[in-house]
């Protein structure tokens, strides 16, 4: 299958005019030799993961499909492929342009790749690793979650399989229909699950107020919050509140909520003992993103709008907020951890927003994307498992800790992210 669908994806970049470029490790680690002939270039990997630049740059950096990335940060969005390639040497493996319209392509990609090794990590699991298997044997019976986004996709399977370990959890979700469904489902296969609903949109920033509100009046402690819910590759559009849908939905929104959850999840980790826990869904996308990482001066501007690289500032964000709230609670001597996880390339209500990669991924969702158990194991790793006590600020794929990209790694951009959100959330509650 794995070749199939390579054969057809290369006749289609064939058919399309673009060159490729070939790029083979040469005599020594770390050093590689590339032949290209024009910009618009694909880039096959022989063997090893690889680097392809053109001029005129820095010799420690490249350029991958028109995006300039360090070395580093290539290194890091090719682990999946470096792990595969250790596993069978002879393997060819080979990734298609990631610009504009075709960015899927590398999704599909990795996908493949990641879903095909499996191998478990230092953790002992890996991408194959289901939310059941990572949680088996933990009790999670004296505590409570807010999962966002619960209703649908991995943010159902997470809650399902948190209300399996006996936690408290409790939905946030826009369209309370499919909450009311999602409930329901988790009921009939677990008549003891303890599960609320409560409405949320996190495009807006009253029904985030009213979210909490609603929540602390529950009288209920907090021990795990799982930022689990947004949009991705959404034509340009504003939320009520005037911002940018993508960047309100998966960043904003959750700063909020996560600033207004906080001092309950403090009072609570501080009266219990036990450690409380903050998780943001951030992607491997975050590595594809405007230049400046961030476009602070023009977050809400149509003009140079990018949907896929607007979703990955929004991942970007996800993870600078995760490590900066870290930062905090640790100089605070709070009781808590704060991470992002990259769920892994799956097929959910997400995707709604680009037909085309629709249409594609028809073809061949079963068996390149990790199916939903599998995309939920990341998240339910990160929030249930006792060998992550302690463990904050980090960035996790496939139940393992992986380092993010070079921007999502910058303290000062964390800080800047921090106060700009900070100070728009504040502008608003003032309008």
């Amino acid at each position: 299958m794995l070749e199939l669908l390579l054969s057809r994806l290369d006749r289609s970049a064939k058919d399309d005019g673009s060159v490729t470029t070939e790029v083979r490790p040469t005599g020594h680690a770390g050093a590689m030799e590339a032949n290209h002939s024009r910009s618009d270039t694909r880039i096959i990997l022989v063997n090893s993961p690889a680097v392809c630049w053109r001029q005129p740059l820095n010799v420690n950096e490249c350029i991958i499909n028109d995006v300039t990335v360090t070395v580093e940060q290539l290194r890091l969005t090719l682990i999946v492929i470096k792990r595969l390639a250790e596993i069978n040497s002879d393997l060819s493996v080979r990734v298609f342009p990631a610009d504009s319209d075709k960015f899927y392509i590398v999704f599909t990609m990795l996908g493949i790749i990641s879903l095909v090794t499996g191998r478990p990590g230092p953790s002992g699991f890996g991408s194959a690793s289901t939310a059941e298997q990572v949680t088996q044997g933990i009790d999670a019976s004296n505590l409570t979650a807010i999962i966002t986004g619960g209703a649908s996709g991995i943010g159902l399977e997470t809650a399902r399989v948190l209300a399996l370990r006996n936690a408290h959890v409790i939905i946030g979700a826009r369209n309370m229909d499919s909450a009311k469904e999602a409930k329901q489902m988790i009921l009939g296969e677990n008549e003891s699950a303890r599960v609320d609903i409560l409405k949320l949109d996190l495009c807006s920033v009253n029904s985030v107020r009213t979210f909490v509100n609603n929540f602390i009046a529950l009288a209920l402690p907090l021990n795990i919050l799982i930022n689990n819910a947004g949009v991705m590759f959404c034509p340009y559009q504003k939320t009520e509140d005037g911002i940018e849908m993508q960047f309100a939905t998966n960043h904003l929104g959750h700063f909020l909520l996560t600033n207004l959850l906080l001092g309950k999840m403090k009072q609570t980790a501080k009266e219990s003992g036990i450690e409380g826990r903050i998780i943001n869904l951030s992607s491997i996308a975050h590595v594809y993103t405007y230049e400046e990482g961030i476009r602070f001066d023009n977050i809400n501007e149509e003009d140079g709008y990018s949907d896929k690289k607007a979703y990955g500032q929004s991942k970007l964000a996800n993870i600078l907020h995760a490590k900066e709230l870290s930062r905090r609670l640790q100089e605070e001597g709070a009781n808590m951890t704060a991470n992002a996880v990259h769920p892994g390339v799956i097929m959910t209500p997400l995707m709604r927003h680009s037909s085309l990669l629709m249409n594609f991924l028809k073809m061949f969702t079963f068996f390149i994307w990790k199916n939903i158990p599998q995309g939920a194991a990341t998240t339910c790793f990160v929030a249930l498992h006792p060998s992550l006590k302690g463990e904050s600020g980090k960035y996790f794929l496939d139940c393992n800790e992986y380092q993010p990209s070079a921007q999502a790694s910058n303290q000062l951009l964390g800080r800047k992210l921090w106060d700009f959100s900070n100070k728009f959330i504040n502008s608003l509650s003032k309008a």
